[in-house]
């Protein structure tokens, strides 16, 4: 069944409480949470309304269910998540403490609501769309392939020693991407592809 957790003082899973669910998780308290456990469902959603400090390595998996942050996501581990056609939502990253990395297999439509920093990598494999409403700042790579568009707000900065963006749809679409890399970049897209301020050593454009 589903498991709904209301906490107003500190909730804490360690990996040895490791979830697998025939309903939804949801964390609805005001108190932190911090984790190092896995949680699976069988296509019911994932949410947390509090800040989440992850302690170790973490997958969550939905089978086509929502994840949810509703607030800040920071800590040293990976969040590895695998959530079939289900959306991927995030309030911030690494407002308190850069996340170690995230690690996205598959979604249907990324949203990024704030300033994204992450100290690790950024991997992302989606079928629909990335959404940045707030600057993305990577330690090492950014790969990203999207079925749909790589969008974010005017005046935005990604910002990574390594980028790769690959978007079916576009990338842009009206609100140019604003890049800065130490290395090697690539773009590639069947869409448009539009770009301003970009500071790298070797930026590869493929238009498919």
């Amino acid at each position: 069944g589903s498991l709904t957790v209301t906490n107003s003082g500190l909730l804490s899973f360690t990996n040895i409480a490791d979830m697998t669910l025939d309903g939804s998780f949801t964390q609805n308290g005001t108190g932190l949470v911090t984790s190092g456990a896995s949680i699976t469902t069988t296509g019911d959603a994932v949410s947390f309304l509090a800040a989440v400090t992850l302690t170790e390595n973490v997958g969550i998996s939905t089978a086509g269910g929502l994840l949810t942050f509703a607030a800040d996501l920071g800590g040293g581990p990976v969040l590895t998540a695998n959530l079939g056609s289900g959306n991927l939502s995030f309030a911030s990253i690494g407002a308190a403490q850069p996340l170690g990395g995230i690690v996205v297999l598959s979604a249907g439509t990324i949203t990024h609501n704030a300033a994204t920093l992450i100290a690790g990598s950024y991997s992302a494999t989606l079928s629909g769309d990335l959404l940045l409403h707030g600057n993305m700042t990577v330690g090492t790579a950014l790969t990203v392939t999207a079925g749909g568009w790589v969008i974010q707000d005017a005046a935005l900065l990604i910002t990574a020693p390594v980028v790769s963006l690959t978007a079916t749809s576009g990338i842009g679409q009206g609100r140019a991407v604003n890049l800065s890399t130490q290395s090697l970049s690539a773009i590639t897209s069947a869409g448009s592809i539009l770009l301003t301020n970009v500071s790298a050593t070797t930026v590869t454009v493929t238009q498919l």
